[in-house]
């Protein structure tokens, strides 16, 4: 199962000024390649490793505003931030909490690296997925903790 991550409208408005910007120095490279108008003699050297950063920029850019999201793998939660896969094996996550005011869900799981030994993974879904998200967590792992209930007072995990 797959949840798509909830980015701010600066998100991607940065990433549309972006892609915008690529996609417009990937056509004026181009017409530098091919001789065109105004844009003849041009370095094809410089061009060609401009256009080709240019590209891998602007995939990069729309790779994260369209694939980043959460999903469910048959031994691990993954976070994928466009190219960037990073799993939490299901036996590491320990608690699964939402935030009684803004509704945001977290993760806590263990880390050896940390110092106090375990991490806190904020999970930016719409809040409207939010009990589909932790129904999906709990079936596949079931011991993991409901970081708040009813009796609850604040939103912690720990």
């Amino acid at each position: 199962m797959k949840f798509r991550m909830r980015l701010t409208n600066t998100v991607y408005a940065l990433t549309g000024v972006i892609v915008a910007i690529t996609v417009a120095s990937i056509v004026i490279n181009i017409l530098i390649l091919t001789n065109t108008g105004r844009f003849k003699d041009g370095n094809t050297a410089v061009t060609a490793v401009s256009l080709v950063c240019s590209i891998i920029l602007c995939v990069a850019c729309l790779l994260l505003a369209l694939n980043s999201a959460y999903v469910f793998k048959d031994n691990a939660l993954k976070a994928v931030f466009g190219l960037f896969p990073v799993a939490f094996p299901y036996d590491k996550i320990l608690a699964v909490a939402e935030e009684k005011i803004s509704k945001r869900l977290f993760i806590q799981y263990s880390d050896a690296r940390n110092k106090n030994g375990f991490g806190i993974l904020a999970i930016n879904i719409s809040v409207d997925k939010n009990d589909d998200f932790i129904a999906q967590l709990k079936k596949n792992n079931p011991s993991v903790r409901l970081g708040n209930d009813d009796t609850d007072n604040d939103s912690s995990l720990g």
